[in-house]
Order: C-alpha cells, then structure tokens, then sequence
C-alpha cells in the first residue's frame, strides 16, 4: 500500500472545509490490517485508523496519535489528512492510502543489496526528522515499514505508541517484542527518553535487511544499555557511510586474499586432518587473541580524551604487532597456510571488537559526541 514519492497533498488540498470532502459517504469498505481499512470517498481510496476499542481511553489514544502524526509532513512518512468523527466503521483518522507492501514481505521477495541499502537510507532519514521534530516513534518493526510497488520508497506509519517531548504524562505506553527497545517494553519511566530507543529498532531492521553486514554497527545498536548505542540517527548513518568506505577500500585485498585461499583450500583441508596442523592453528589464533587483549587493555587504561584516537592507536599498535609476528614465526609453520591463519584471525577480531571503537562519532574539533 504506498504512493511512490514524497506527499505532494496536505490537508488543506482536497475539496471541502478543513480539507474535508464533504457530502459523501465512505464505501468499498475493506480491512487491510487491524483496526485499519481501505476505503472510498469521491473516487479516491483513502486508509481509515479506528480505535482499537469502544472505549473511552481507546478513542482518546486514538485522538492523541491524531494529534502527534497530524502536522508530519516527510516523503518517507505516511500522510495523515484529517479525523472523521463519523465513518461506517466509526471515528477514524484518515490517511493517504499506500500501495506496497510491509517490510518483511519486501524482503522475502529477495531484493538486491542496492534496493536494500535505498530503502535504509530513506528509513534513517525520515527517523531522523521525527527525531528532530522531538519526536519518538517507540514502534519501528516491519509491519509499521511500508515499501511501495513504484519505486521501492519506504513510508512509516502507526504512532500510536509514539511520544514527543512535551507528552510526559503518557510516556512509555508500550512496544513490540522484539522490536521495541528492553526499556521501552518494561515501561521504565526512569530510563531516559532519547534517540537511543528508536535506534535499537533500527538495529533490529538493519539485521533484517542486511544479515550478513554491517556486524560491529548492528551489535552496538542493539546494546542493552541505552547509553552504549548511537545517541543520534546521524551517529548510526556515519558509521554506515564508514562501514561502506572500508568495504570499498578493502575490497581488493579481501578478494586477492580469497583467491590464494580458494587455491590452498583442498590442501589446508587435507593439513588441517592432521591433529598437529589443527593445534598449530589454534595456537596461533590463541596468541594473536591475547595480544590483542593486552594492547587494548594496556591502552584503554590510559587517559586518552580522543576516543577514535584510542581506537586507532590499539588498531595500528595491534596491527604492527601482528605484522611482526607474521615476519617472525612464518618459519616455525611449514605445514599450514600460517599467513592465512593469521589474516583471519584479524578479520573474525576487526569485526568483533576493532570496528565498534573506529565506529564512534566525533564533532569536527575531534572530540567524541557522546
């Protein structure tokens, strides 16, 4: 259900008082999800939201994410054009109708990884302007992510969880297991009310579209600490925009490195049976490990002001080490690929550990934002 493309329409564009059409009768009633229902008024379709009860506090909530989702006016967020008191189903707010799908039903028609990172980019922006329209939407989960058919283009919809920062007395109404950040679920009101918990469902989404990348970013989003995830949208698209430069950057080295393992494989194969070749391996990765160990901790006890500089001193101080020893233990292994062994073992640490502390944000003077 999704229009390709930003709103051109507001309210005050269709016909009829406060942007009503007036005179007419909703019809060709049908639901679409729950509690919602595509419907027709003068020829158009439009998306009717009722309440999800008959009750009074349900008609209040609804009237609420009226209030909250009626002045968002984003290409990536779905329109809401007026409430009607009276339809056939009952008060509802009225939407733009969107012709697509949900987000989890893009994803299972396989789409490339282009169309993929298109449709996050336009998710982190329009998260972005809720964030700066000091609004949280507590709700980011792939039912509440539309994709159109024409043009891939995302559109957020359901606030009804939302708050915004003048909102104190509903906070916390609620989330989706697993979706919604752990504060959030617990209803924990003495947790701070940030970016950060819109930004662990992020991780979440980024885990579904991309299962396979973007490991270090996806971990530190999903932190169970709020403090210890991307503070801002803008953090979270850095580290993206870094995570693709390293990639590119990487890429022809990582491809040539492939080759020569794809060429020793039967052989490393055939070594590897060998009990001896298999301890000599771990060995190696065990002593690799534990230098790493010993340079970040021996530099994270320092007073180093500059985080990305700490990451960076324990990345080329760690680096430089194993390039020493690469030099000088080659000899001591004829019988595996030892340099193989070791430029895979630094891999499995860059995208455990090395990546998270290159990944942290930093204002132009160089100081870490959070």
């Amino acid at each position: 259900m999704i229009t390709s493309g930003p709103p051109e329409k507001t309210r005050k564009d269709f016909p009829g008082n406060d942007g009503k059409p007036s005179g007419r009768e909703f019809d060709n009633l049908e639901p679409v999800g729950r509690n919602v229902w595509k419907a027709r008024l003068g020829g158009k379709f439009f998306l009717l939201k009722t309440a999800s009860g008959n009750d009074a506090m349900s008609r209040h909530y609804l009237h609420r994410e009226y209030d909250i989702s009626c002045n968002l006016q984003y290409p990536y967020i779905v329109s809401v054009l007026w409430f009607e008191e009276s339809t056939p189903v009952g008060p509802a707010i009225v939407m733009e109708y969107v012709e697509g799908c949900t987000l989890d039903a893009f994803i299972a028609g396989n789409p490339s990884r282009s169309t993929r990172r298109k449709v996050l980019d336009e998710l982190l922006d329009a998260v972005d302007y809720l964030h700066r329209k000091g609004m949280l939407h507590n709700d980011i989960k792939p039912e509440n992510i539309m994709i159109s058919r024409i043009g891939n283009h995302v559109k957020i919809i359901d606030f009804g969880l939302s708050e915004v920062e003048s909102d104190y007395m509903n906070r916390r109404l609620g989330g989706t297991a697993g979706a919604s950040a752990p504060e959030v679920l617990a209803g924990d009101v003495a947790a701070a009310s940030d970016a950060s918990s819109d930004i662990y469902s992020l991780g979440k989404i980024i885990s579904l579209l991309f299962p396979s990348r973007y490991g270090a970013i996806r971990r530190k989003c999903l932190k169970s600490e709020p403090a210890r995830r991307y503070k801002e949208v803008m953090h979270l698209q850095r580290a993206i925009v870094r995570r693709d430069r390293w990639g590119i950057i990487s890429a022809f080295a990582l491809s040539s490195l492939a080759v020569l393992c794809m060429a020793l494989l039967p052989y490393l194969h055939d070594r590897l049976e060998d009990k001896e070749a298999r301890d000599a391996v771990q060995s190696i990765s065990r002593e690799i490990r534990k230098r790493y160990s010993l340079t970040k901790d021996s530099l994270l006890n320092r007073n180093i002001t500059r985080w990305r500089e700490e990451g960076m001193i324990i990345s080329l101080n760690f680096s430089d080490w194993l390039a020493n020893y690469r030099k000088e233990h080659r000899d001591e292994y004829p019988d595996i690929p030892f340099t193989i062994v070791c430029d895979t073992c630094y891999t499995d640490i860059y995208e455990d550990e090395l990546a998270i502390l290159l990944d942290i944000p930093f204002s132009p003077d160089g100081m870490p934002l959070y």
